[in-house]
C-alpha cells in the first residue's frame, strides 16, 4: 500500500472549543460517511472499533495521547485514511498553537476512492465553520530539496507575507484577515484554478480538480500562472510555513 501524501488540515484558535465538540465534529455528514466504522489505537497492536460517531467519548482516548495541555484523537479507515484532531486544553495554547484538523490519505484516496476534489470541498464548508478554522489547506506533503555546491541539503520553505501564504496549494483558504493584507479585489483576476469559493467571509481556492503534484511541472507552472494572475508574484516575502 502506498503511503499516505497528501494532508487536509485545518486550525482553529477557538478558545470556547473543548474535547467533549469532538464528536459534533465526527457527526458531521460528509466525515461521518468517510470515517465511520474507524479504529481508534487503544495500545501497541491493540485497538476498538467506533460504529459511530455516538460511541466516541474523550474518556477514552488512551492517556498516551493527553497531558495536561493538549489531547489527540487518532482513528483509521477500513481503507488507512488516518483522521487526527489535536485539542488545547488551555486558552494559551489555543491562542499560540491552535487546534488541529487533519486526514491524510492517498493519491488513490482522491482518484478513485471517497476524497474526491468535490468531497474535501464538502469537508472544508462543514468543518471550518464548525471548529471556526482560520487556516484550511489541502496539499501535497512532498518536500521541494535544496542543495547547495558544498553538499549540504535543506528544504524550500513557502513564501508568506506576514503569515499569509503567497503559494497556492491544492486548497488554499485566505481568511478575512489575510484578505485586509493582501487585498481582495486581485481573487477577481483569478482564471486559472478550478473554482473560487467564498465563505466564512474569506475565499477558498482550489487550484485543479485532479490532486496537485508538487514533482509535476505542468502543475507547478499551473501553480505559478494562478499566483501571477494574482500578483502574489510581487509582493514582498519571506520564507515561512
Amino acid at each position: 500500500m502506498s503511503r499516505r501524501e497528501y494532508t487536509f488540515h485545518i486550525i482553529s484558535r477557538d478558545v470556547s472549543f473543548t474535547p467533549e465538540r469532538l464528536r459534533e465534529v465526527l457527526a458531521l455528514p460528509t466525515l461521518r460517511r468517510i470515517l465511520f466504522p474507524a479504529e481508534l489505537p487503544v495500545a501497541p497492536g491493540q485497538s476498538v472499533i467506533l460504529q459511530d460517531p455516538e460511541d466516541f467519548h474523550p474518556d477514552i482516548i488512551p492517556k498516551e495521547f493527553r497531558d495536561e495541555k493538549e489531547i489527540s484523537l487518532i482513528l483509521y479507515t477500513p481503507s488507512d485514511i488516518r483522521f487526527k484532531a489535536t485539542v488545547q486544553l488551555q486558552a494559551k495554547g489555543a491562542c499560540q498553537f491552535g487546534h488541529l484538523f487533519l486526514l491524510d490519505f492517498r493519491r488513490e484516496d482522491a482518484e478513485q476512492g471517497p476524497l474526491s476534489v468535490q468531497v474535501l470541498k464538502q469537508l472544508i464548508l462543514e468543518i471550518a465553520p464548525l471548529v471556526r478554522g482560520m487556516r484550511i489547506r489541502v496539499y501535497h506533503t512532498y518536500d521541494e530539496p535544496i542543495h547547495y555546491p558544498d553538499g549540504r541539503m535543506t528544504f524550500r520553505r513557502p513564501r508568506v507575507l506576514c503569515k499569509v501564504p503567497l503559494e497556492l496549494q491544492w486548497f488554499t483558504y485566505y481568511a478575512p484577515w489575510d484578505l485586509a493584507i493582501i487585498g481582495r479585489e486581485r481573487f477577481e483576476r483569478l482564471r486559472t484554478c478550478y473554482e473560487k469559493v467564498e465563505f466564512m467571509g474569506g475565499i477558498l481556492v482550489i487550484l485543479q480538480e485532479e490532486p496537485m503534484d508538487k514533482r509535476n511541472p505542468e502543475h507547478i507552472r499551473r501553480r505559478k500562472r494562478a499566483e501571477k494572475e494574482l500578483g502574489l508574484d510581487q509582493l514582498p516575502a519571506t520564507s515561512g510555513g
